[in-house]
């Protein structure tokens, strides 16, 4: 994928995990879950790459979007650089809707962190099972 800044990387979804909460992971408010995703980044070219978990979203069968949450858990993916042939995993979480009521459909990545309701290119979109 190519950044509007020029730089280049890959991203894959390790896996998905719905929790209502554990010893980790405070409780969600009612009727809603946390999807945490676990996320590795590759910078594939001599540009660095910035990066952000604020970068992806969440959207559910009825069109709805979250963005991601300030999830601060075990090996969560906090903002960042990465250099030429860096590579980072860590995990993105968000608040959504139980999965029995509303699964998530699609994770999508988006070019930059959204500011103040601005619009960003879509990058990648994973269909979610």
């Amino acid at each position: 994928m190519t950044l509007s800044s020029g730089a280049t990387f890959t991203a894959t979804v390790r896996s998905t995990f719905y929790t209502s909460g554990s010893t980790l992971v405070p409780p969600a408010a009612a009727g809603s879950h946390y999807l945490l995703v676990g996320a590795q980044l590759s910078s594939t070219g001599p540009t660095a790459v910035q990066f952000s978990p604020q970068q992806f979203a969440a959207e559910t069968a009825d069109g709805a979007v979250y963005s991601a949450s300030s999830y601060g858990g075990p090996r969560a993916l906090l903002e960042g650089t990465l250099e030429s042939a860096q590579t980072i995993t860590g995990t993105v979480g968000f608040f959504v809707p139980s999965p029995q009521t509303s699964p998530v459909v699609h994770l999508v990545l988006l070019d930059k962190v959204p500011v103040n309701g601005s619009s960003t290119e879509l990058l990648a979109t994973w269909s979610l099972r």
